[in-house]
């Protein structure tokens, strides 16, 4: 598969990003998961917001990107007080004997960045119970992390995190990763009337309040309470029911693609 990408990442104003995920994009610290299935625009995505951050005056941040592999450059990015640095996984950077599968070289790069004090720290995917525990230890340390998660919807995102380890972990890590998740934004591709390609979004904001709710409750309940939280007016978010409506409404998205769009997310969360 052959894909096309810009010198440098697109403008999230170009994106048609709603603003709740811009005023959200970099809290104080903690986790920030861009999902979707393959190729949804997840890598497209999280570049723009990263180029956001880059170029806001005074921001003064450290970035430090491990990607497999490294998919949008920066260099071309105005950034009058913050600097990026980006590693391929395995070739830039990798442990040193031992094991040196991909499951650990990822969680290997997360540790290496915590010695080195960035302000943000970008994994390229979050797919395996190392690489996740070491984003949520990174975030928990007061640290910024982004990455992707091949998922479709905030509540397959949350459960997707925690099924990979064994079931005597998985409270444990569930509890850590709700006091490290900060937002969750799902997104698919469905064609455009017209041509081209919409973006639809779920998205859903972890506040402080959220997540003490969330640590209430059964992990299990957890997918059906966040469906409730977005069909309610109580959180930062929206459905990708509601998103694939206003689309329709404004007559982007087709009948059927809107219903597809739909259907898919709440078999996922089933």
């Amino acid at each position: 598969t052959l894909r096309v990408l810009p010198a440098i990442p697109v403008p999230i104003a170009d994106l048609g990003v709603d603003q709740d995920i811009i005023d959200n994009f970099r809290p104080e610290n903690g986790l920030i998961l861009v999902t979707g299935p393959t190729g949804s625009g997840k890598s497209t995505l999280l570049s723009s917001g990263i180029r956001m951050l880059l170029e806001r005056e005074g921001a003064d941040e450290k970035i430090i990107e491990y990607s497999r592999p490294i998919e949008y450059g920066y260099d071309g990015v105005n950034s009058p007080d913050s600097l990026i640095f980006q590693h391929e996984v395995g070739r830039h950077l990798r442990p040193r004997g031992g094991d040196s599968s991909e499951e650990s070289e990822f969680a290997y790069c997360v540790r290496n960045a915590l010695r080195r004090k960035p302000s943000i720290i970008m994994i390229g995917e979050a797919r395996d119970k190392a690489t996740i525990e070491a984003c949520v230890e990174a975030a928990l340390t007061g640290h910024v992390v982004y990455s992707t998660v091949h998922s479709i919807g905030v509540a397959e995102t949350m459960r997707r995190l925690v099924r990979p380890f064994p079931a005597d972990q998985q409270r444990g890590i569930a509890v850590d990763l709700m006091e490290a998740i900060r937002g969750v934004v799902t997104q698919v591709l469905r064609p455009r009337v017209g041509g081209g390609k919409v973006a639809l979004r779920e998205y859903m904001i972890f506040t402080e309040e959220v997540r003490a709710d969330l640590l209430k409750a059964e992990i299990e309940d957890w997918g059906p309470l966040i469906r409730q939280m977005l069909d309610s007016d109580n959180v930062i978010g929206k459905s990708m029911a509601t998103s694939a409506n206003e689309a329709f409404e404004k007559g982007l998205l087709a009948i059927n693609d809107r219903d597809h769009a739909i259907a898919r997310v709440e078999r996922s969360a089933a």
